[in-house]
């Protein structure tokens, strides 16, 4: 359940693809799912704690990166199972990994999008209280407010799509793993925010063509980073650059392709990173996230 680059696996925990499988089965919420409490917000909020890591190789306004967990996990799971700690160490970046809110049957979610994973209908305004922690993280640690880049797990990932979607402002990049682009309504990007999606093409929990959480439907992972190449201002395509990548511990060699938008503009891309035959538990390799983190660190922020 925890990942180092000395071999310790990467996966995640088993049981969140299941949970999501089963509720896509029940058909997620449905109408009769209770209201919830009182919306949530602000990064400070007693009710919904974080604590950010500043490691020993920090300079002067170095790097944050959020990092978001899959449905039912925690932010400590994630970067115990990603072995973030070391890697802010080597990289010199300030990390935060708060947690979602706990549905009714305790699984702690981000309400990222119509399609997940906010099955109880919960009164919780995630998109707010991630905006409120990274502007007061910037206020209080002294952070590089051009280079705030996002790491998002499965729902998590979905929450990047839509942190990029309502606070481009402050973000320079997301990565989305095992995640997909569906806002719950429109998109209004007003600056360019650089990209990565990685999706295995065997996962049967957020399928890599798309296709629905009880009624509501989200996007394949190609259509995913197509539609944020075209809000940055890249061609609406993906071009295979004709790097492989071995990410995948499991399987055997380079299993990854690498595809890229054409024409960004300068300092911005928008990538899929292809990882044939990973369902959606991905074992990663001790290059895998490293290279992810790599792709955001050297993305900073662009004018619009």
């Amino acid at each position: 359940m925890s990942g180092s680059t000395s071999g310790r696996p990467r996966r995640w925990i088993g049981t969140v693809a299941a949970v999501l499988v089963a509720v896509a089965a029940c058909g997620g919420g449905g109408d009769d799912a209770p209201a919830g409490g009182a919306t949530t917000s602000g990064g400070a909020q007693a009710n919904r704690p974080y604590e950010v890591h500043v490691p020993e190789s920090a300079g002067e306004a170095p790097p944050l990166l959020l990092l978001l967990h899959g449905y039912g996990m925690t932010g400590e799971q994630l970067v115990d199972i990603y072995d973030i700690a070391a890697l802010s160490e080597e990289r010199g970046f300030l990390y935060v990994a708060p947690d979602g809110t706990p549905d009714e049957a305790g699984r702690r979610f981000w309400d990222a999008s119509d399609a997940c994973c906010n099955f109880t209908g919960t009164a919780v305004d995630d998109s707010r209280y991630l905006a409120d922690l990274i502007a007061a993280v910037l206020k209080e640690y002294g952070a590089d407010p051009d280079r705030v880049a996002v790491l998002g797990v499965s729902n998590g990932g979905f929450m990047a799509y839509r942190l990029a979607c309502e606070h481009a402002d402050l973000l320079a990049a997301i990565a989305s793993i095992a995640g997909s682009s569906a806002p719950p309504s429109g998109c209004d990007a007003s600056t360019p925010v650089s990209v990565l999606e990685v999706h295995g093409t065997a996962d049967d929990t957020i399928a890599y063509d798309g296709a629905a959480i009880g009624a509501a439907t989200y996007p394949s992972a190609p259509d995913s980073v197509t539609a944020w190449a075209e809000r940055d201002g890249c061609e609406p395509t993906l071009d295979p650059t004709g790097a492989m990548l071995d990410l995948e511990a499991t399987l055997d060699g380079a299993e990854t392709t690498v595809a890229a938008a054409p024409r960004c503009p300068a300092g911005v891309d928008a990538e899929l990173w292809t990882v044939t035959g990973a369902d959606h538990t991905m074992d990663f390799g001790p290059d895998a996230v490293p290279a992810i983190v790599d792709f955001l660190l050297a993305h900073p922020r662009v004018a619009p």
